[in-house]
Protein backbone atom coordinates (compact mmCIF):
# COMPACT_ATOMS: atom_id res chain seq x y z
CA UNK A 1 0.00 0.00 0.00
CA UNK A 2 2.87 2.33 0.83
CA UNK A 3 4.35 1.83 -2.67
CA UNK A 4 0.99 2.61 -4.25
CA UNK A 5 0.63 5.83 -2.25
CA UNK A 6 4.22 6.82 -3.11
CA UNK A 7 3.55 6.15 -6.79
CA UNK A 8 0.32 8.18 -6.79
CA UNK A 9 1.89 11.13 -4.95
CA UNK A 10 4.91 11.07 -7.27
CA UNK A 11 2.68 10.79 -10.35
CA UNK A 12 0.54 13.73 -9.24
CA UNK A 13 3.37 16.00 -8.06
CA UNK A 14 5.95 15.34 -10.79
CA UNK A 15 4.25 17.48 -13.46
CA UNK A 16 3.66 20.27 -10.96
CA UNK A 17 7.32 20.25 -9.94
CA UNK A 18 8.77 20.01 -13.44
CA UNK A 19 6.33 22.11 -15.40
CA UNK A 20 5.01 24.63 -12.89
CA UNK A 21 5.06 28.33 -13.48
CA UNK A 22 7.23 30.51 -11.23
CA UNK A 23 5.88 31.29 -7.80
CA UNK A 24 6.31 34.22 -5.46
CA UNK A 25 7.88 33.70 -2.08
CA UNK A 26 6.23 36.89 -0.85
CA UNK A 27 2.99 38.65 -1.75
CA UNK A 28 1.88 42.07 -0.68
CA UNK A 29 -1.26 44.03 -0.01
CA UNK A 30 -1.81 47.77 0.09
CA UNK A 31 0.08 49.37 2.95
CA UNK A 32 2.64 46.54 3.42
CA UNK A 33 6.26 47.41 3.85
CA UNK A 34 8.31 45.75 1.13
CA UNK A 35 11.80 44.66 2.10
CA UNK A 36 14.66 44.37 -0.37
CA UNK A 37 15.34 40.74 0.60
CA UNK A 38 11.73 39.76 -0.20
CA UNK A 39 11.92 41.43 -3.60
CA UNK A 40 15.22 39.65 -4.24
CA UNK A 41 13.64 36.29 -3.30
CA UNK A 42 10.78 36.86 -5.77
CA UNK A 43 13.24 37.91 -8.49
CA UNK A 44 15.33 34.80 -7.80
CA UNK A 45 12.23 32.65 -8.32
CA UNK A 46 11.66 34.23 -11.75
CA UNK A 47 15.33 34.02 -12.69
CA UNK A 48 15.57 30.32 -11.74
CA UNK A 49 12.40 29.55 -13.69
CA UNK A 50 13.68 31.30 -16.81
CA UNK A 51 17.15 29.73 -16.53
CA UNK A 52 15.72 26.29 -17.23
CA UNK A 53 13.84 27.63 -20.25
CA UNK A 54 10.17 28.15 -20.87
CA UNK A 55 8.93 24.82 -22.15
CA UNK A 56 5.29 25.51 -22.93
CA UNK A 57 3.75 28.14 -25.19
CA UNK A 58 0.05 28.57 -25.75
CA UNK A 59 -1.14 27.62 -29.22
CA UNK A 60 -1.18 30.55 -31.60
CA UNK A 61 1.10 32.77 -29.48
CA UNK A 62 4.17 32.50 -31.73
CA UNK A 63 3.79 34.44 -34.97
CA UNK A 64 6.08 34.89 -37.96
CA UNK A 65 7.57 38.11 -36.52
CA UNK A 66 8.76 36.11 -33.46
CA UNK A 67 10.96 33.81 -35.60
CA UNK A 68 14.47 35.04 -36.39
CA UNK A 69 15.20 35.21 -40.12
CA UNK A 70 18.31 33.08 -39.62
CA UNK A 71 16.47 30.34 -37.72
CA UNK A 72 17.34 26.89 -39.03
CA UNK A 73 13.80 25.53 -39.26
CA UNK A 74 13.75 22.10 -40.83
CA UNK A 75 11.76 21.73 -44.08
CA UNK A 76 9.51 19.00 -42.73
CA UNK A 77 8.09 21.50 -40.22
CA UNK A 78 7.09 23.97 -42.92
CA UNK A 79 4.01 24.04 -45.09
CA UNK A 80 5.90 24.76 -48.31
CA UNK A 81 2.70 24.55 -50.36
CA UNK A 82 1.67 27.84 -48.77
CA UNK A 83 4.96 29.60 -49.57
CA UNK A 84 4.92 32.21 -52.30
CA UNK A 85 8.66 32.67 -52.61
CA UNK A 86 11.72 31.40 -54.42
CA UNK A 87 12.82 27.89 -53.55
CA UNK A 88 16.46 26.89 -53.76
CA UNK A 89 18.30 23.89 -52.44
CA UNK A 90 21.88 22.74 -52.48
CA UNK A 91 20.85 19.22 -51.60
CA UNK A 92 18.89 16.59 -53.42
CA UNK A 93 15.17 16.10 -53.45
CA UNK A 94 12.43 13.90 -54.73
CA UNK A 95 9.41 15.49 -56.32
CA UNK A 96 6.27 13.51 -56.94
CA UNK A 97 3.51 14.70 -59.20
CA UNK A 98 3.67 17.75 -61.42
CA UNK A 99 5.63 20.90 -60.69
CA UNK A 100 3.38 23.80 -61.60
CA UNK A 101 5.00 27.12 -62.34
CA UNK A 102 4.08 30.27 -64.18
CA UNK A 103 7.69 31.20 -64.96
CA UNK A 104 9.33 27.90 -65.88
CA UNK A 105 11.80 25.71 -64.05
CA UNK A 106 15.55 26.19 -64.23
CA UNK A 107 17.30 22.84 -63.92
CA UNK A 108 20.97 23.68 -64.24
CA UNK A 109 23.07 20.56 -63.75
CA UNK A 110 19.99 18.34 -63.83
CA UNK A 111 20.79 14.70 -63.25
CA UNK A 112 18.05 12.16 -63.76
CA UNK A 113 18.14 8.45 -63.14
CA UNK A 114 15.23 7.79 -65.48
CA UNK A 115 14.11 10.33 -68.05
CA UNK A 116 12.28 13.57 -68.55
CA UNK A 117 8.86 12.90 -69.97
CA UNK A 118 7.62 15.27 -72.66
CA UNK A 119 3.84 15.37 -73.09
CA UNK A 120 2.48 13.68 -76.20
CA UNK A 121 -0.69 12.79 -78.06
CA UNK A 122 -1.88 12.19 -81.63
CA UNK A 123 -2.85 15.86 -81.94
CA UNK A 124 -0.92 18.97 -80.96
CA UNK A 125 -2.69 21.24 -78.46
CA UNK A 126 -4.27 24.24 -80.15
CA UNK A 127 -2.48 26.76 -77.91
CA UNK A 128 1.02 26.83 -76.48
CA UNK A 129 3.37 28.95 -74.43
CA UNK A 130 6.86 29.94 -75.51
CA UNK A 131 9.39 27.17 -74.89
CA UNK A 132 6.96 24.30 -74.41
CA UNK A 133 7.89 20.95 -75.94
CA UNK A 134 5.39 18.42 -77.30
CA UNK A 135 5.52 15.17 -79.25
CA UNK A 136 2.92 14.56 -81.93
CA UNK A 137 2.45 10.79 -82.15
CA UNK A 138 0.20 10.96 -85.21
CA UNK A 139 1.19 8.36 -87.85
CA UNK A 140 1.67 11.14 -90.41
CA UNK A 141 4.41 12.84 -88.36
CA UNK A 142 6.09 9.65 -87.15
CA UNK A 143 6.44 11.02 -83.63
CA UNK A 144 7.80 14.47 -84.39
CA UNK A 145 9.06 16.80 -81.68
CA UNK A 146 7.60 20.31 -81.62
CA UNK A 147 8.60 23.46 -79.77
CA UNK A 148 6.39 26.47 -79.16
CA UNK A 149 7.85 29.69 -80.53
CA UNK A 150 5.91 32.95 -80.42
CA UNK A 151 2.66 31.16 -79.61
CA UNK A 152 2.73 28.54 -82.36
CA UNK A 153 4.16 25.04 -82.75
CA UNK A 154 7.28 24.57 -84.87
CA UNK A 155 8.55 21.13 -85.79
CA UNK A 156 12.10 20.40 -84.67
CA UNK A 157 13.82 19.22 -87.85
CA UNK A 158 16.11 16.25 -87.34
CA UNK A 159 17.95 16.81 -90.64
Amino acid sequence: MRKLITFIVTFLLFPAICYSQPTRSYTYTTGDTISASEVTANEDNLYNYLQSGVSVYADGTIVNADVNGSANIQCEKLNVQACAQNFATTGTGTFTGAIATSAGVSATGLVTTTSIQIPFSATLPSACNMGQLYIDTDADTNGSLYICIAGSWKEVDDD
